[in-house]
C-alpha cells in the first residue's frame, strides 16, 4: 500500500517567520492606478475584488455605512431614492473624494429665497435652494466627520453603558447663514453645527472656560506698528477652529444629531472625541492649542 502524497511543504523563510511582513511599496498608488484604469487586483491575494470596491467595503464597515448614505444623499434627497439597490448604484458611480470636493463651500448666488432655514424645514424650499442648502449641510458635517474628526458614532447600547460616566447626551442644532462679499451679495451658504453648552453637566469654573481674546487698543497698536514699519497687515482665518483640539480624558460629551439631520445612521449617537462649538470650554481649548504652535515655530 503506498503512502499518502506528502503535503507541500513551506519555504524555509516562512517556516521560520511565519509572521514576516510582505513589503509593498507604492501600494496605495499602485492600487489606485489599477483601479483608474479597471483591471482587477489579483496579484497579491487570490480572491481580491479591485481597489475601489476594497476600499468602499473597509470604509463602510468603519463608519457604520455612512458613505452608502452620504452618496445617496448627494445624489438624491428624496427619502424613496434610499433603497439598496440606489445605494449599491451610487457607490459604484461616485467616489467618496468627489463628493467631498464638490460640496466645499457652496455658492449662495443662485439663492432664490434670502430665507436661512431650519434643517428639519428643507422639504418646504424650493428645489433649487434645497439643493444648495442641502450641500450646505454636508459640507458642515463632513467637515467634522472626516476632516477634523470631531466625534465617532457609537450606538444606543453604547450609549447607555457611558451615560453614567458622560451625563445625558446633549442635543444639538444645525444654525444656517447667508454669508456675504464685500459688496454685501450672497456668496456662500454656510452651516454650523452646535452643541447646547447651557446643558453641559460639568461645573466649570470661569477660570475653566476662560479664553483672551484680542482687545480694541491692541489692534489699534498692531496696525500702528504696521503702518510705521510700512508693512501690509494679514488676517487669516482656521476652518472649524473650534474642533481642533482633542478632548481630555475627564472630560467627554454625548451629543444627539441635529433634527432633520438626513446623513447620521438611525439609533446612532456622537461621541465627541474634539471640541464643538457651543460647549463651554470651547474656547478655551482652542487658545491652548493655537498657543502651543505658536510657540513652537
Amino acid at each position: 500500500m503506498g503512502l499518502p502524497p506528502r503535503p507541500h511543504s513551506k519555504s524555509k523563510s516562512t517556516r521560520n517567520n511565519p509572521t514576516k511582513l510582505i513589503s509593498l511599496p507604492n501600494f496605495l498608488a499602485n492600487a489606485a492606478s489599477l483601479c483608474a484604469n479597471k483591471y482587477l487586483v489579483l496579484v497579491l491575494v487570490q480572491g481580491w475584488q479591485n481597489f475601489s470596491t476594497f476600499n468602499r467595503n473597509l470604509e463602510a464597515r468603519k463608519t457604520q455605512d455612512f458613505i452608502a448614505r452620504r452618496v445617496t444623499y448627494m445624489k438624491s434627497t428624496d427619502p424613496a431614492a434610499l433603497t439598496d439597490a440606489n445605494i449599491q448604484f451610487s457607490i459604484d458611480s461616485t467616489e467618496p473624494d468627489e463628493i467631498i470636493a464638490h460640496c466645499r463651500r457652496v455658492s449662495a448666488t443662485t439663492l432664490q429665497s434670502p430665507t436661512k432655514p431650519k434643517l428639519h424645514e428643507h422639504h418646504k424650499l424650493s428645489p433649487n435652494d434645497k439643493a444648495i442648502w442641502d450641500q450646505s449641510y454636508l459640507e458642515e458635517y463632513l467637515g467634522l466627520h472626516e476632516d477634523t474628526q470631531t466625534w465617532e458614532y457609537i450606538t444606543e447600547t453604547e450609549y447607555r453603558e457611558l451615560c453614567p460616566l458622560t451625563g445625558n447626551a446633549l442635543p444639538s442644532m444645525a444654525i444656517s447663514k447667508i454669508k456675504t462679499d464685500a459688496d454685501g451679495n450672497p456668496d456662500r451658504a454656510k452651516y454650523r453645527i452646535v452643541v447646547l453648552g447651557n446643558l453641559d453637566p460639568h461645573n466649570w469654573s470661569s477660570s475653566d472656560c476662560f479664553a483672551p481674546v484680542l482687545s480694541p487698543l491692541e489692534l489699534r497698536l498692531m496696525i500702528s506698528l504696521a503702518t510705521k514699519l510700512r508693512i501690509v497687515p494679514k488676517t487669516g482665518d482656521v476652518s472649524q477652529a473650534f474642533c481642533q483640539s482633542v478632548l481630555l480624558e475627564n472630560e467627554k460629551y454625548i451629543i444627539k444629531p441635529p433634527k432633520g439631520c438626513p446623513t447620521t445612521p438611525s439609533d446612532v449617537y456622537l461621541l465627541l472625541k474634539k471640541t464643538l462649538y457651543g460647549l463651554k470650554r470651547s474656547p478655551h481649548h482652542w487658545y491652548d492649542t493655537y498657543t502651543k504652535v505658536l510657540k513652537s515655530i
